[in-house]
Formats: C-alpha cells, sequence, structure tokens
C-alpha cells in the first residue's frame, strides 16, 4: 500500500514538472532602433565595393529565442543601412 502512494506521488511530481517546463515564455521583441548620425568626413573610405550575402537556407526558417533567423538577418542589415553614411562605395544584397 505504501508503495502505491509513493508511486502515484512520483508520478504526480514528474507530471507537475512536465507541465511547469511546456510553459510558454513570453515574446520579447527585438529592441527598437534609432540610428545615430555619422559624419562621413571624419572618414575615408578603405573600399570601393562591398557585397552583404544573406543565407537562404531553410535553416534559416529556425528561431533564436521566439525570434526567426532571417527576420534577424534582415532587421541587422536593416541597421547597418541606417547607420552606413554614404561615401560612394557600390554596394549590393545576394541570397
Amino acid at each position: 500500500m505504501n508503495t502505491k502512494i509513493m508511486i502515484k506521488s512520483l508520478i504526480s511530481v514528474m507530471a507537475l514538472f512536465f507541465l511547469m517546463g511546456c510553459a510558454a515564455k513570453e515574446h520579447v521583441p527585438m529592441p527598437s532602433f534609432s540610428a545615430k548620425t555619422i559624419d562621413a568626413g571624419m572618414y575615408s573610405p578603405k573600399i570601393d565595393n562591398f557585397l552583404i550575402v544573406f543565407d537562404a537556407s531553410i535553416s534559416m526558417k529556425n528561431k533564436i529565442k521566439e525570434e526567426v533567423k532571417l527576420d534577424i538577418a534582415k532587421a541587422l542589415v536593416d541597421r547597418m543601412n541606417q547607420t552606413i553614411p554614404e561615401m560612394g562605395q557600390t554596394t549590393g544584397i545576394r541570397s
């Protein structure tokens, strides 16, 4: 009789841990971004061309902390575009 109570208690505790493990975490969006103005006159370009290469593989649909990898990459490139001053380089994006 005592072992039945122990087994039921153990199963109840295990079920509780499994249910707690399935609890969804609150989605935290990427922090807002405001680009700072960079004075292009303080810098001289060291390159004439640059290319940003996007990974278009199926793994980019996976998530990191509830955020799709491709969305993170797009946000990063968008932030770079807002920050890098125009200095006459030829730029491109490739996937």
